[in-house]
């Protein structure tokens, strides 16, 4: 019995010794968090960034849901002024508003400002991609790009886009009595990017990738958390995906181009596998597919929403100029 009761008080002691260990440490990393906070509070503008690690994203997050995205930060620049802090995904970010602001960014960048993507950003979009290039190798990726978007290569491509734009219109606008715009705006823009890109009309495919980029967006707007089950993980396993497509797409027009079954010009991809720089160097693989995710991004939503809008209004229009009509007979 005494030596099991002093197994007892020696197993006790331990834990307790392991107990003030922890809290002993614990003090000391939170006396020193709290250290580095109120320093980096002095060296940052007024604001407020949040929860530990969440900071204001889930505001952030319910306010895109919402439709409030404005209101988000326009709540915070009346708080604290045209220029402020937040933490978003993971990352303090300062916010700078109105024109002044534009300007200073706009005016200083490589020499007060350098621009740049959170990292979990840019592992779902793509970390070889134009975005993440600097100096030279920004110079030459984008004289590649520009080989095919300046405005005389893309007059080329304006007889294909209007014939697309037609044919669509017949089959999925007319004849019917509603017409959801978004959805349909959604697919033409698509269709029409898979078209410039790859000339690829497979739909099936076309939409296997809006999916897969649709859920790569989603991911990249959340807490960068890599872990079964939330959408940061999700849009991970997304883009692999999207790789393992875009590389077969490359192999496949590579073995066109081989055997003249494709032109140099045909669509960006033969662009970019055909392009060289000064030295005779080619774009890397892994240059072009995230030069590609990159150019799904900038060219889907940001074209979606501009027509939507658009189309938005001219019903507008239309309808006060046919009760303007009747209103003069």
């Amino acid at each position: 019995m005494e030596a099991q009761l002093s197994l007892s008080m020696d197993f006790v002691n331990t834990l307790a010794g392991y107990v003030m260990f922890i809290i002993t440490v614990g003090g000391i990393i939170i006396l020193l968090l709290l250290h580095l906070k109120n320093r980096s509070s002095n060296e940052l503008p007024p604001g407020n960034l949040g929860l530990p690690f969440l900071g204001e994203t889930l505001e952030f997050l319910w306010a895109l849901r919402e439709n409030k995205g404005q209101q988000f930060f326009d709540y915070r620049q009346k708080m604290f002024g045209d220029v402020y802090k937040t933490s978003l995904t993971g990352h303090t970010t300062i916010i700078l508003c109105g024109p002044s602001g534009n300007q200073l960014l706009l005016s200083n960048e490589d020499k007060l400002v350098v621009l740049s993507w959170p990292s979990s950003f840019m592992k779902l979009v793509g970390q070889d991609s134009l975005g993440g290039k600097f100096g030279d190798q920004h110079r030459i990726v984008r004289a590649a790009l520009t080989s095919f978007f300046n405005p005389s290569a893309l007059q080329n491509y304006i007889a294909k886009i209007s014939s697309e734009i037609e044919c669509h219109i017949d089959e999925r606008w007319k004849q019917r009595e509603q017409v959801k715009v978004l959805p349909l705006v959604r697919e033409l823009i698509f269709s029409n990017i898979c078209s410039l890109f790859f000339n690829l009309d497979n739909k099936h495919l076309q939409e296997r990738l809006r999916t897969l980029l649709e859920t790569i967006m989603v991911g990249s707007l959340s807490l960068p958390i890599n872990f079964p089950g939330t959408p940061f993980n999700t849009a991970v396993k997304a883009r692999l995906e999207l790789d393992e497509i875009l590389s077969s797409l490359i192999d496949k027009r590579r073995n066109d181009l081989s055997s003249g079954k494709a032109s140099p010009n045909q669509d960006l991809l033969s662009v970019l596998l055909t392009f060289k720089d000064e030295s005779g160097n080619p774009l890397a693989e892994r240059e072009i597919i995230d030069n590609f995710s990159v150019l799904f991004h900038a060219g889907h939503e940001t074209t979606i929403s501009l027509l939507s809008v658009m189309l938005f209004f001219l019903l507008i229009y239309m309808q006060s100029f046919m009760k303007f009509m009747l209103w003069i007979k």
